[in-house]
C-alpha cells in the first residue's frame, strides 16, 4: 500500500486507459513468478496466527464463563494470497496437479481481433503482440505458481477453521469467503484479474 492508501490518485495505467495509449504498465508476468521462495507470504501467516489465537482465547473465555458461548462475534481474517507477485515454494507446488494444469491450454486470440479494452489490457499487462510470446512452458509456470498460492491460502483458511473447531466455536458459525477478483491465468491473453 501507498502512504495514503492503495489508490493514491491518478496513475499511468488509469490515465492511459482513457486515452487508449497502449504500452506495458506492468512487468512481464514471468518476472513476477518465483517458485523457489523459501518462506512465502509471511504477512498472511501472521494474520493466520492472530486469527487462530483470537479464536483460542475466545473459546477459553467462553469455557471459563460457563460455556454459554457469549454474545455473537465476528472475525475478519484477511489474506493477501493468491495475489501478484506470484511467489511459492516446493511445499505448495507439490499440492498442484500438474497434469490438470497442462490439460487446459489457454486461448490466445490475435490482439487485432480483441475488443479494444481487452487489447489495451493485454498490452498494459505485458502480454500483447509486442511482448515476448508466452509458450506452453511460460503459461504453465504462471498457472502452476498461482494454483500453488491457492493451495497455501486453502491451508491457512483450513487452519483457522480448525482453530474454531478446537475452541468449540465452529458449531453454528457462518464462514464467508470473499475475494476482490479472480485470476485470468493467461486465458484470453489476460493475467492479474
Amino acid at each position: 500500500p501507498t502512504q495514503d492508501g492503495y489508490h493514491g490518485g491518478a496513475s499511468l495505467p488509469i490515465v492511459t486507459r482513457a486515452a487508449d495509449v497502449r504500452r506495458p504498465t506492468k512487468p512481464n508476468p514471468l518476472e513476477l513468478v518465483d517458485d523457489h521462495a523459501a518462506h512465502v507470504h509471511p504477512e498472511d501467516w501472521k494474520v493466520h496466527d492472530r486469527c487462530s489465537e483470537w479464536l483460542r482465547a475466545k473459546g477459553d473465555a467462553s469455557r471459563s464463563s460457563g460455556g454459554g458461548g457469549g454474545p455473537p462475534w465476528f472475525l475478519y481474517c484477511s489474506l493477501n494470497i493468491p495475489h501478484p507477485a506470484f511467489r511459492t515454494n516446493a511445499t505448495w507446488l507439490h499440492a498442484v496437479d500438474e497434469a490438470a494444469v497442462r490439460a487446459s491450454p489457454p486461448a490466445w486470440p490475435a490482439e487485432g481481433s480483441m475488443h479494444p479494452y481487452d487489447a489495451y489490457m493485454t498490452t498494459s499487462k505485458a502480454v500483447g503482440d509486442d511482448q515476448p510470446v508466452f509458450g506452453e512452458v511460460g503459461v504453465f509456470r504462471v498457472r502452476r505458481t498461482y494454483l500453488a498460492m491457492v493451495a497455501e491460502a486453502d491451508y491457512l483458511i483450513g487452519q483457522v477453521v480448525e482453530a474454531a473447531r478446537e475452541a468449540k466455536l465452529y458449531r453454528g458459525a457462518l464462514v464467508v469467503y470473499l475475494s476482490d477478483h479472480g485470476e485470468m491465468s493467461m486465458e484470453h491473453r489476460q493475467i492479474w484479474k
